[in-house]
């Protein structure tokens, strides 16, 4: 099972991409069924609770092995461990599960303010993320999804296993790179925030400049120590492609003159979470995070 975690400030924009999906199944909800708007209404009026939270929508997917599927049922129950596990509790949600061919997952949409008016944080969500995963693996008899071989691009003479110590049962990078962008997109308006909200998930998009003439040629992703063009990507994580080209829910904005600085400067940012992470990684783990 795979876990992505996102968050951000638009509901309306993550639940009409949740709600819109054909064959989507409501698996469980705590708030009243309606259109994506007035159930963003619902959640933005729940969140001015406490409006110093500046990012209140709470967006997981969690995501089965290929070929593995589960009854609504089961994705219930799944759902309700892992946002406990999160210390989601006395919020509003929605679960969806989307039954694809092959790709049988859930989105989990949740109001980052309690009842009471405190926020859910989000310190180090991922790493509790996957050790919640795990559990869930063993305690519903799930199992990893397999790597899917694509070519790479190493740099420094890296091996996959050693891009980064907590994904090193992850999908390879290359899928991981496609499907955190695909979770993200719906939240983001404009390339700059698509660049911030990839850097908190450990990727760096990087804008690709001509040597001679110094313009905008494309986009480059870099996943620990492995890169990938936009192109490598596919056509639709190229600039064209997330951007004025996008056939996607909506176009990113990209002002080439204004943007190019800031998202360069996101560069260093970058440097300090990975520094943050490795730090983190080097603390002695408790001998049990779990209850069986």
């Amino acid at each position: 099972m795979i876990a992505k975690q996102i968050k951000g400030t638009n509901f309306y924009g993550c639940l009409a991409y949740v709600l819109g999906r054909t064959g989507r199944v409501i698996i469980d909800t705590n708030v009243g069924i309606t259109s994506p708007a007035e159930l963003a209404t619902q959640f933005d009026s729940y969140c001015q609770r406490n409006p110093r939270v500046r990012r209140p929508v709470y967006h997981a997917m969690l995501s089965l092995a290929e070929g593995e599927k589960l009854d609504p049922a089961s994705w219930k129950a799944i759902a309700s461990d892992f946002m406990r596990h999160q210390k989601f509790t006395n919020v509003p949600y929605l679960v969806v599960q989307h039954n694809e061919k092959n790709h049988d997952h859930i989105h989990i949409v949740a109001a980052r303010v309690r009842t009471n008016g405190t926020c859910v944080r989000d310190s180090w969500d991922y790493l509790q993320g996957q050790k919640a995963v795990r559990h869930l693996e063993e305690k519903y008899g799930l199992k990893p999804p397999q790597p899917k071989r694509y070519k790479f691009r190493e740099t420094e003479g890296a091996k996959l296993n050693d891009y980064h110590p907590e994904e090193k049962h992850e999908q390879r990078a290359h899928y991981l790179l496609k499907t955190t962008i695909d979770s993200i997109y719906p939240h983001c308006y404009s390339l700059i925030e698509l660049a911030k909200m990839l850097l908190e998930q450990g990727i760096k998009l990087e804008i690709r400049k001509t040597k001679r003439t110094n313009t905008v040629q494309g986009v480059r992703y870099q996943i620990g120590k492995f890169k990938f063009s936009g192109t490598q990507l596919g056509k639709d994580y190229t600039l064209p492609g997330l951007t004025y080209k996008s056939q996607r829910t909506h176009q990113l904005t990209f002002n080439p003159f204004s943007d190019l600085a800031l998202i360069e400067s996101l560069k260093l940012s970058q440097k300090e979470n990975e520094q943050e992470t490795h730090e983190i990684l080097q603390k002695p783990r408790p001998t049990r995070t779990l209850r069986r």
